[in-house]
């Protein structure tokens, strides 16, 4: 089925607005983001957490509902080439999935 209406009708709830407070309590940051990886980058979790949260907030989902299908395959393609937004999409598809299992 098409996807656009119900992410519209989303996007006009309160808790579309609040996607970064949700994510902030739901995201298990060590797994997102280990601190053998940050000790190793030099990139710290708080920093990698702050921009993660930041990018949520961003997201305009009325938008993302406008979206062709093109589009959707191009945002696609470029998370999968890019290996630290493959890794976090990732993480985030697994921690979205066990949300639902939870609820229903």
């Amino acid at each position: 089925g098409d996807w656009r209406r119900p992410l519209r009708e989303f996007s006009q709830l309160r808790l579309a607005k609040k996607i970064p407070q949700v994510l902030d309590q739901l995201l298990p940051w060590e797994k997102v983001y280990p601190a053998e990886l940050a000790s190793s980058s030099g990139v710290t979790q708080a920093e990698v957490r702050q921009a993660i949260l930041a990018f949520a907030g961003a997201i305009n989902l009325q938008e993302i509902a406008t979206w062709s299908e093109d589009e959707v395959k191009e945002a696609t393609d470029l998370v999968e080439r890019n290996e630290v937004l493959k890794e976090v999409f990732e993480v985030l598809d697994d921690v979205l999935e066990e949300g639902w299992q939870g609820i229903i």
